[in-house]
């Protein structure tokens, strides 16, 4: 099995982040996992050239390509426990990240009515739970998921950002999610490895805390908790956990 890795570089990167990465990437030196060189461009087109150049460089449906945003604070070992979990069972898994922005929910979801609703998980319990949708912060993607999108008709690119016509607010739905949709269409689930979380940084570093925070608030008000998620086009019953 080989190896690859990236860090697309969609943002200013802050020390927190700069030192987790450099931590990360004397990890890959040890496990002999190599990393693909970006330059700074959007971030759709930096994960389509990473699978891009991923493609060209493995051969084996074993094959993993793992995309680190440059906007968390990973643990050292993210891409060792990342790539174990990767199987022919799970092609797709991402690692436990929180939305950087309010409500700062799990960034993993199921899919309710294709491009429309989605649900959002409101506990998890560290198992690899399975979902449609898993955020790119930090994914692992095994060369079989790629395969498999090109034999069903589904050639490069596979991430785009979709924006909506006649939209009243300015919500768009990110690269992770036509990935997710793509992949649900040719029968390749998602997973969240919740034992594995990677905290978002921002203006504040956003983990399962804020999350909580966010869950203890909204049982003040339900009702303008609720309408956050009507807005997104979501909805809170729990996403479906495995072992």
């Amino acid at each position: 099995m080989k190896a690859l890795w990236c860090c697309p570089m969609e943002r200013t990167v802050n020390a927190h982040a700069v030192m987790s990465l450099l931590d990360v990437s004397i990890h890959a030196h040890h496990y002999k996992i190599m990393r693909i060189n970006m330059a700074y461009k959007a971030v759709d087109d930096a994960r389509n050239s990473a699978c891009k150049i991923f493609w060209r460089n493995t051969t084996d449906d074993d094959d993993v390509l793992v995309m680190l945003d440059n906007d968390h604070k990973h643990p050292a070992d993210i891409l060792e426990r990342l790539i174990q979990r990767v199987d022919a069972e799970h092609e797709v898994v991402g690692a436990l990240a929180f939305r950087r922005s309010e409500p700062h929910d799990p960034c993993f979801y199921h899919v309710m009515e294709e491009g429309k609703d989605a649900s959002v998980a409101t506990s998890f319990d560290g198992s690899l739970v399975k979902c449609d949708i898993v955020g790119t912060g930090a994914i692992a993607i095994r060369r079989s998921a790629f395969r498999k999108l090109r034999e069903a008709g589904h050639e490069w690119p596979w991430f785009r950002f979709t924006y909506k016509d006649g939209m009243e607010h300015d919500i768009r739905q990110s690269e992770d999610w036509s990935f997710g949709l793509l992949c649900k269409r040719v029968g390749i689930p998602h997973w969240c490895d919740t034992s594995l979380e990677t905290p978002h940084l921002g203006e504040m570093t956003i983990t399962a805390q804020s999350w909580i925070n966010e869950l203890q608030q909204g049982m003040l008000d339900p009702d303008a908790f609720e309408k956050k998620y009507d807005l997104l086009g979501m909805k809170l019953p729990r996403a479906e956990a495995t072992q």
